[in-house]
C-alpha cells in the first residue's frame, strides 16, 4: 500500500506530489504549470525546501485575473476504509485541518491526531495575519500573537525583541549529527 498522493488527469498520473503542493501552498501560488516526465516527483531531502527554492528561482508573476475560489456546500469524503479525507463546509472563509493517523490496532505506531501533538505541551503560534510563527525573528515588540493549545487559544502581545539561541556543542552519537 502506497501512502502518498497521486494526481490523475485522464491517462496522465504522477505520484508523491505532497512536497510540491506544500511548496506551492506555502508560497501562496495558486496557478502554476509544472512539467514532469516521470511517474513521481523527486523525493529530494524529504521536504518542500528545494522545491520552494526552485519555484523562487523560476520567478513569480502576479496575475491580473482573480483566482477561482471553490466553495464547499456539502460534506464530502474521498477514500476507503483504510484511508480517507473528509471536508466540511465552513461558516467563514478559513481553513481548519485536523489530521488523524491510524495504522490499526496491531501497528507499533500509535493512533494520533494533529491535536494530540498539542497535548504534549506544544502550541501553534500565529501572527494576526494568520501566518505561522516559526522563528523569533518573525515577531517584533507590540505584535499580537494567537497561540493554539490543546484546550483552546490565547492571545498575547510580544514585549521584547528576539533572543539569540545559545550555541551548543554536542558530541555525535551513533554517527549521526546532533540536532542542537
Amino acid at each position: 500500500m502506497h501512502l502518498r498522493t497521486k494526481l490523475v488527469n485522464g491517462a496522465a498520473e504522477v505520484e508523491m506530489v505532497e512536497h510540491v503542493m506544500a511548496a506551492l501552498y506555502g508560497m501562496q501560488i495558486d496557478n502554476c504549470l509544472i512539467e514532469c516526465d516521470a511517474c513521481e516527483m523527486p523525493g529530494l531531502d524529504g521536504s518542500a525546501g528545494a522545491i520552494a527554492i526552485a519555484l523562487q528561482q523560476a520567478g513569480l508573476e502576479t496575475q491580473s485575473a482573480p483566482a477561482n475560489v471553490l466553495v464547499l456546500v456539502d460534506t464530502m469524503q474521498v477514500g476507503d476504509q483504510q484511508s480517507s479525507i473528509t471536508a466540511h463546509p465552513a461558516d467563514e472563509m478559513k481553513l481548519k485541518l485536523v489530521y488523524h493517523l491510524d495504522y490499526g490496532p496491531n501497528s507499533p505506531i500509535p493512533s494520533t491526531t494533529s491535536m494530540a501533538v498539542l497535548s504534549r505541551g506544544y502550541g501553534l503560534v500565529r501572527l494576526a495575519s494568520g501566518a505561522v510563527v516559526t522563528r523569533a525573528a518573525q515577531v517584533a515588540p507590540g505584535d499580537v500573537l494567537a497561540t493554539r493549545m490543546q484546550d483552546g487559544e490565547i492571545a498575547s502581545v510580544v514585549a521584547g525583541g528576539a533572543r539569540r539561541k545559545r550555541s551548543v556543542k554536542s558530541e555525535t552519537c551513533y554517527n549521526q549529527p546532533s540536532l542542537l
